[in-house]
């Protein structure tokens, strides 16, 4: 009975590292860029202040590393 649950956890541990590494090259192949993330985040209402600041000042001027992060 062990070594079953163990294939059982052993498959979907295989199966979930599957899909995130598709959704990661999905991410890092389709060109997604947060140059349109930046001006929603910064003129949001419900965002806290720290995090528009770091948007703005900080990811705005660093979107072409932001983007691979």
């Amino acid at each position: 009975m062990k070594k079953i649950s163990l294939f059982i956890i052993f498959l979907i541990r295989v199966i979930s590292g599957i899909v995130i590494f598709r959704r990661g090259w999905e991410k890092f192949t389709g060109y997604f860029t947060l140059n349109g993330l930046v001006p929603v985040i910064r003129d949001n209402t419900d965002s806290p202040q720290w995090y528009k600041w770091f948007f703005e000042h900080i990811v705005a001027h660093t979107t072409g590393l932001f983007n691979i992060i």
